[in-house]
Order: structure tokens, then C-alpha cells, then sequence
């Protein structure tokens, strides 16, 4: 199986919050592990009930460079740290 990884602008109250989350729980069963990447909100005590991780990354509608970097940074060393993990499973 493999990792996944969504990223949203916040996890509120919203319509594209409730689909991500859904998403999300949904595919809990088909994937290794289930991460989102967001601001944070009202479902993150939900995602953490659920196995789902969370990971704090700042407000991806920011175009300032300095933003765009941290979140670019942050992302990268998430996929780089679930990746490594994934594949010490495959080997053994």
C-alpha cells in the first residue's frame, strides 16, 4: 500500500473541509497512512479520533515568497519522512 497526502486551506467548518475530511476517513482503509496539511480548524480533534495526522503548515492562499518556502519546506520533509517509513515496510 502507499501514503497519502491532502492538503487544504483550513480544516473549519466548510464545504471543502467536510469533503477532505470525508476523503480522507474514507481512504483510511485503503492507504498505509492518511496525512492533512492545513492551517488547522475545528476537524483536527476529529482527524486525530479517526488515526488520520495532522500537520500545521501556514495559509496556502499567501502568495508572499517567504510563505510559499516554509510551506514548500515543511511539505517536503513530510513526504521525505512517510516515504523513507513506507519503504522500511516494503523491505521487510
Amino acid at each position: 500500500m502507499a501514503n497519502i497526502l491532502h492538503i487544504s486551506r483550513t480544516m473549519d467548518i466548510g464545504g471543502a473541509e467536510k469533503i477532505v475530511y470525508q476523503l480522507a476517513t474514507d481512504l483510511k482503509e485503503e492507504f498505509d497512512s492518511v496525512h492533512i496539511a492545513s492551517t488547522g480548524g475545528l476537524w483536527e480533534d476529529e482527524l486525530k479520533k479517526k488515526g488520520i495526522q495532522h500537520h500545521k503548515i501556514l495559509d496556502v492562499e499567501s502568495k508572499s515568497p517567504k510563505t510559499l518556502a516554509t510551506n514548500f519546506r515543511i511539505l517536503c520533509s513530510i513526504v521525505k519522512k512517510y516515504k523513507k517509513n513506507h519503504e522500511k515496510t516494503l523491505k521487510t
